[in-house]
């Protein structure tokens, strides 16, 4: 069955990926919901409650609970790099050279969501490795989230800050 809400309809599609999903407050990326991670599910009664009527809550996406680990990477907003990644111009660039210096390719056959700042590139949490949010810790312009962290949902509407340029995947 075809939905015409288009937030419902993501909320959905997530779901039907096995993400736990959960509403964010419209056009922001703040719950909306107290104890989100707890109640972030793929019930489908339930995410028709939450997305019924002309509520266009944003959608949330509890990345430890759905079983992922979502790197963040964000434009450089203009900003110079610190002294470790000169040369990069956002974390596209620093997520390159992060896997260079691992002797790793650069990730790039994965599900890939544009931001406002930037994009999201999801990957599966690896069995039997619990991984937490990394913001600060990974580079300039890179973050992840995983478990005890979240992220807005493909389907989510938000505005682009001025001076944004979307990194290349």
């Amino acid at each position: 069955m075809m939905h015409s809400d288009p937030f419902l309809r993501a909320a959905l599609v997530a779901a039907a990926r096995g993400w736990s999903v959960f509403p964010l407050v419209p056009g922001e990326k703040t719950p909306a919901i107290r104890g989100w991670e707890q109640r972030a599910t793929v019930d489908r009664r339930q995410i028709h409650r939450w997305w019924s009527g002309e509520s266009c809550y944003n959608i949330g996406l509890a990345t430890g609970k759905s079983g992922l680990v979502v790197i963040d990477l964000d434009g450089g907003r203009g900003d110079r790099p610190p002294e470790r990644f000169a040369g990069a111009h956002d974390g596209h660039d620093v997520l390159a050279m992060l896997a260079d210096a691992a002797g790793a390719e650069m990730p790039s056959r994965t599900y890939t969501v544009t931001t406002p700042s930037g994009c999201h590139l999801y990957f599966r949490t690896p069995p039997g490795i619990s991984l937490r949010n990394s913001a600060g810790l990974l580079g300039w312009r890179v973050d992840s989230r995983a478990s005890g962290g979240y992220v807005v949902a493909a389907g989510s509407v938000r505005p682009r800050p001025a001076g944004f340029a979307v990194p290349s995947p």
